[in-house]
């Protein structure tokens, strides 16, 4: 053992023990080199036994051995040791062709995200019924004509700010319903010419709307969940409306992509500051809060985007610049494309 391969290991040692975290050294091969204790106790790996084993041998989640293919960012999995335990797993360039996995007990944090989210969903659709009797109230006083004039301003913004509150209701329910599952979207026929024309016309026939285009390949289909596909075409024209100024123009596309397919949305309005787009399909984040609420947003719409698409095997690509405009592409993969002229052929079971 070299003098450097001693001191590259003793530093992982040292940090690796200092954060009390796993850590695994992998040759190009991704078979073990070393592990500290730490891996002992989180994954239940052998010192003896263990070592020169592939990695994937070991920890056979098909998350993780996806992850090796592409590491990017981290990945969590219950423990091969205690399927309760949650373990959050990053893989970082180490010495020359080695490759370091640090490993993370996140069992706390994703059990906190689990009870957010029934929290959430529990008291959205508690709230839906209240909510649904002060709306009827309402609609009974403006239809009555027995209160002051002086009042109809009032019942107005009040029916204005319900209607808005039970919007936000609705995509709090469907945003902690795609986060909660742990499953891919289903594989039913959806032909995206019959679920995109009907939008794209509700829109385009809305007074003070943007010129709107839409280029789509008619005979290129989908194998996906409908219901959510829709919501992703819905929700990013919508947001390309509402921040693109009545002179601006709004592409709406739908092609190929190599053996891939892509839905593009391309707007020439105000765009978007380079430092917000990593965090703009957060839950609730808003660039300008005072111009969405003007414009209707409830601030979920993209969060919903990027979870639909993802459910799908997909990605959701930004790219913006202020003053000139944003373009939003859903990039969906070989697996969920078929053609239009073979429906009956397209449903995988």
């Amino acid at each position: 053992m070299t003098d450097r391969y001693k001191r590259l290991l003793r530093e992982v040692r040292e940090c690796t023990d200092a954060l009390q975290d796993g850590g695994i050294i992998l040759n190009s091969a991704h078979e073990i080199v070393w592990f500290n204790s730490a891996v002992t106790t989180l994954l239940g790996f052998d010192s003896v036994r263990d070592r020169g084993q592939r990695v994937d041998n070991l920890i056979r989640h098909p998350d993780f051995v996806a992850y090796q293919e592409d590491p990017q960012g981290e990945v969590v999995i219950p423990s091969p040791r205690d399927s309760e335990r949650y373990l959050a797993i990053q893989l970082v360039p180490y010495g020359r062709g080695q490759s370091l996995a640090i490993i993370r007990d996140v069992t706390r944090q994703v059990r906190l995200e689990r009870t957010r989210r029934d929290f959430i969903a529990n008291a959205s659709h508690e709230l839906r019924s209240p909510l649904t009797v002060i709306s009827g109230y309402l609609d009974a006083l403006a239809e009555g004509g027995e209160l002051p004039e002086s009042w109809d301003g009032p019942i107005t913004e009040t029916q204005r700010q319900v209607d808005r509150m039970t919007t936000i209701l609705s995509d709090l329910i469907e945003l902690t319903r795609l986060e909660s599952s742990e499953d891919e979207a289903e594989y039913e026929f959806i032909d995206v010419r019959e679920l995109l024309e009907p939008i794209y016309t509700e829109f385009s026939n809305r007074s003070k709307s943007p010129c709107l285009e839409l280029q789509l390949d008619a005979e290129l289909a989908l194998l996906g969940n409908e219901s959510e596909v829709h919501s992703i075409f819905l929700n990013l024209i919508n947001n390309a409306v509402r921040f693109t100024s009545e002179d601006g123009h709004i592409q709406i596309q739908w092609r190929r992509d190599g053996a891939a397919a892509i839905f593009l949305v391309v707007d020439t309005g105000i765009g978007i500051q380079e430092e917000h787009i990593p965090r703009i399909t957060e839950r609730f984040y808003r660039v300008d809060k005072g111009r969405s609420r003007e414009t209707g947003g409830t601030g979920l719409g993209l969060a919903i985007v990027r979870h639909a698409v993802q459910r799908h095997n997909g990605h959701l690509s930004i790219e913006s610049q202020m003053g000139k405009g944003s373009t939003f592409g859903c990039h969906f993969p070989e697996t969920r494309v078929v053609s239009s002229r073979s429906p009956q052929k397209a449903v995988v079971n």
